[in-house]
């Protein structure tokens, strides 16, 4: 009897061990469906052209520029993403010294995040999804 179970540990051990091994090379929690990108598309109603970063883990990343008047949208790399997804979008219009940003937001692989831009960039509108 005890070379039955010394036996079927011989054999179930390493394949355990193997399994675990498999399932480290992914991210433990993030489905393989959760790996698309990130995005953030940037409408802009003010009168100037913009310059929109994105704050996370205590450092600020540039984006891109917006002109007045239009749109556009940008990729979050996963570096920007930061270790719990937190981050914050800053625009910076060229030639003001104002600025506008927007409250912390939760990012995850796949979130869709839209920024209205408003003359008046105080009353200045986020969507995340």
């Amino acid at each position: 009897m005890r070379t039955i179970w010394l036996l079927a540990a011989c054999t179930i051990i390493p394949a355990m061990a193997c399994h675990h091994h498999a399932g480290a090379a992914e991210h433990p929690g993030i489905s393989s469906a959760s790996t698309e990108p990130s995005t953030v598309r940037v409408e802009n109603k003010h009168w100037l052209d913009v310059v929109v970063y994105v704050e996370h883990d205590g450092q600020r990343s540039r984006l891109g520029t917006v002109t007045a008047a239009s749109t556009a949208s940008f990729t979050l790399r996963p570096a920007m993403i930061g270790q719990v997804g937190e981050i914050q979008l800053v625009a910076d219009p060229i030639g003001s010294q104002t600025t506008t940003a927007t409250g912390t937001i939760i990012v995850k692989p796949g979130t869709h995040v839209d920024w209205t831009l408003q003359t008046d960039l105080a009353r200045s509108s986020v969507s995340v999804y």
